[in-house]
């Protein structure tokens, strides 16, 4: 009886070796470990059949010459080996499994890191590179970073030169600086210009965008600001300037008058002081005026023609054209037309030049002259009765003789 049960513990313990096979079959890393699987189960089988062996015997009544004992503490303790060294394999491969998965995390985890650290090395190389100059500083306004273009636009040649130093140095006014970093505290952030003082002591015009910087929370750590350098933008619409108020001095005390149109619209945009004395006008109402409205209302096609074919570049020069002022009376003007371009868009600038005197003094001399062929035929004709009544008196003479 005692034999019966270390048996069929034995096979209690072989079920649960194939358990322990069972679910280590499943586990990613088994595979290396399946030529064992395949002897333990061989061995396994083997004790199955011996079990059942065992028990039929037993249970026959045949003969096993004294062994039974002796049999059923070796197939007990066989099959306690073969458990624990399934259990063995189980656990090495659960823990391998556990292991290979810690360090796919781990890896995965690095790999994040690793890219992380790309795009940060990444960010770094571009404000490295920027062409703007930028600064970073603690809430006080010290300086703990700038970019090589702020170095260079400052005329710095390192960043111990300017690091620790309170932001307000770097100005023209402290105070004004002072005001725009409180602005920036309180408000979030600042876009404006302001006068910049170099390294050794010039001035430049600067361009600034400044913005707090926020860590994780919400919580405002430091600040920081891009700037631009504008002085050459400054000196070009200082040009610019100036060349408007040339063009603006010439334009307004011209002798002949001039009107610039839009030649899409044929509307003017406007006019110098000359053209106004001319027409009539007041400057605000010439900018409400057209083509149409400055020439008599027959003549009005005729002169549209010339307009086009002058914007179109077929000429610039329309002669003896008749303008009417503002009064409804009529003068004649010659109008040199030349295109220029205003605020990037093509515009036909007209000179009027007022030939009203030329054209009567024209028409009195062209009187005259016909006056004067008058004259001369009348003239012709007194000669021509003179000799004739001469050569009667001749001929009466001779008779009297």
């Amino acid at each position: 009886m005692v034999n019966i049960l270390c048996v069929s513990l034995g096979a209690v313990l072989l079920i649960a070796s194939l358990n322990n096979f069972r679910l280590s079959y499943d586990l990613p890393l088994s595979r290396a470990y399946k030529p064992w699987w395949a002897i333990l189960a061989v061995f396994i089988i083997f004790f199955l059949f011996g079990y059942v062996a065992f028990v039929v015997a037993l249970l026959s009544g045949r003969s096993l010459i004294g062994l039974e004992s002796l049999v059923a503490q070796v197939f007990l303790w066989g099959a306690v080996f073969v458990l624990l060294v399934s259990a063995f394999f189980l656990m090495l491969a659960r823990g391998q499994t556990n292991f290979v998965l810690a360090a796919m995390k781990t890896k995965e985890e690095n790999e994040r890191l690793k890219q992380a650290d790309e795009k940060l090395k990444i960010k770094d190389q571009a404000i490295e590179s920027a062409l703007n100059a930028l600064a970073i500083s603690d809430l006080a306004g010290n300086l703990n970073y700038v970019n090589p273009s702020f170095l260079k636009m400052w005329g710095y040649s390192s960043l111990s030169e300017v690091a620790g130093r309170s932001a307000v140095e770097f100005w023209q006014t402290g105070e004004k600086a002072a005001e725009v970093m409180e602005a920036v505290r309180t408000r979030g952030g600042w876009i404006g210009e302001l006068l910049a003082r170099r390294k050794d002591g010039s001035l430049f015009d600067v361009q600034l965008v400044a913005n707090t910087v926020l860590d994780i929370s919400g919580q405002p750590v430091g600040l920081q600001a891009s700037f631009m350098d504008i002085s050459e933008r400054r000196r070009a619409e200082g040009e610019i300037q100036e060349s408007e108020k040339e063009f603006r001095s010439i334009f307004d005390n011209a002798g002949d008058g001039i009107l610039i149109a839009d030649p899409e619209k044929k509307k003017f945009v406007m006019g110098n002081n000359a053209i106004c004395r001319m027409l009539g006008y007041r400057p605000e109402e010439i900018e409400n005026l057209g083509v149409m409205d400055i020439h008599p209302e027959k003549d009005v096609p005729f002169v549209i023609d010339q307009f086009e074919r002058q914007a179109k570049g077929e000429f610039s020069l329309s002669r003896d054209l008749p303008v009417k002022r503002k009064d409804g009376a009529v003068f004649y003007a010659d109008i040199n037309a030349t295109t220029i371009t205003i605020a990037g868009k093509t515009h036909l600038m007209g000179f009027f030049h007022d030939i009203t005197e030329r054209k009567q003094a024209a028409e009195q001399l062209a009187q005259k002259v016909k006056e004067l062929e008058k004259m001369t035929k009348i003239m012709e004709g007194r000669e021509d009765r003179i000799v004739e009544l001469k050569n009667k008196v001749k001929e009466l003479e001779a008779k009297l003789k």
